[in-house]
C-alpha cells in the first residue's frame, strides 16, 4: 500500500537526491558519534508493542533538501548521523532522524538555520510532487522537553481510486507532525505521519520527552 511507503516521512520528503554541494557540512562521522546517534534515536520501546521497525531512510545531510531552499552549513562538521522508521499499519507512521555535531555551538547554528517556515516550505513542495495538496501549515504549541523544541504540522489531501461499491475517488487527510528538539551538540527530528486522524499530542509528547531524555546524556565531546 503506498500510503504507508510515504507516511514514513524520512523516507519519501526527505528523499531528495539535489543537495548543493557547497552548502552540506563537512562529513567526519567517529565512532563515539555513531554510536550515540544510534543511542539517541527514537525506539520501538519508545513507541509501544504494536510498532514494528520498517527500515532505516535516506539520510540527508540537512534536514532541509530542496535545492532553493535549503541552508549554508559548509561551515559545520556532522560527526553522527542516524534514522529510522517504524509502522502501525495501515494507518500510521513515525521517522526519526539524528545528527550529531561537532560543538554545542555548531549544533545551535544548525537549530538557527533549520527553525523557521523554510524547513516546512520544503516539505510542502516535496508533498506536492506525491499529489498531495496541502490544506494547511501551523506551527504547534509544545512543551519544552529539552533545550530547543519546535513543532510543526502540515495537514494534507490525498486522493485514493474508490472501493466496490463507491463512484468516485475517495479524499483522505494526512497529518504530518513534526517534533525537531535539540540539546547539546545533538539535534533529532521525530515526524508522525497519520491518515484520517492525527497522532494524539500525548502519544507525541510522550515521545519527544522519552527522546530527548537521551539528548540530554551529552555526547561524548
Amino acid at each position: 500500500m503506498r500510503i504507508l511507503s510515504c507516511l514514513g516521512v524520512g523516507m519519501c520528503l526527505f528523499a531528495s537526491p539535489a543537495f548543493p554541494a557547497g552548502s552540506d557540512p563537512v562529513v567526519k562521522h567517529t565512532s563515539a558519534d555513531a554510536a550515540f546517534a544510534l543511542y539517541a534515536l527514537v525506539k520501538t520501546t519508545d513507541l509501544g508493542s504494536e510498532w514494528k521497525r520498517a527500515g532505516m531512510p535516506p539520510l540527508s545531510p540537512s534536514v532541509v533538501t530542496c535545492t532553493k531552499l535549503k541552508p549554508d552549513e559548509s561551515s559545520l562538521v556532522e560527526t553522527g548521523i542516524a534514522g529510522a522508521t517504524f509502522n502501525d499499519p495501515p494507518w500510521r507512521a513515525v521517522t526519526g532522524t539524528v545528527r550529531v555535531f561537532a560543538t554545542s555551538s555548531q549544533a545551535s547554528t544548525a537549530w538557527l538555520r533549520t527553525d523557521n517556515l523554510t524547513f516546512v516550505a520544503c516539505d510542502e513542495e516535496y508533498l506536492k510532487h506525491l499529489s498531495q495538496r496541502v490544506v494547511k501549515v501551523a506551527r504547534l504549541q509544545f512543551p519544552r522537553v529539552t533545550r530547543d523544541v519546535a513543532a510543526y504540522r502540515i495537514v494534507a489531501a490525498m486522493s485514493q481510486a474508490p472501493s466496490l461499491g463507491q463512484s468516485s475517488n475517495v479524499v483522505l487527510p494526512v497529518y504530518y507532525d513534526f517534533v525537531l528538539i535539540s540539546s547539546g551538540r545533538t539535534q533529532e527530528l521525530v515526524v508522525f505521519s497519520a491518515i484520517a486522524r492525527p497522532f494524539s499530542r500525548a502519544f507525541e509528547v510522550r515521545t519527544a520527552r522519552t527522546v530527548a531524555g537521551r539528548l540530554s546524556t551529552a555526547a561524548p565531546a
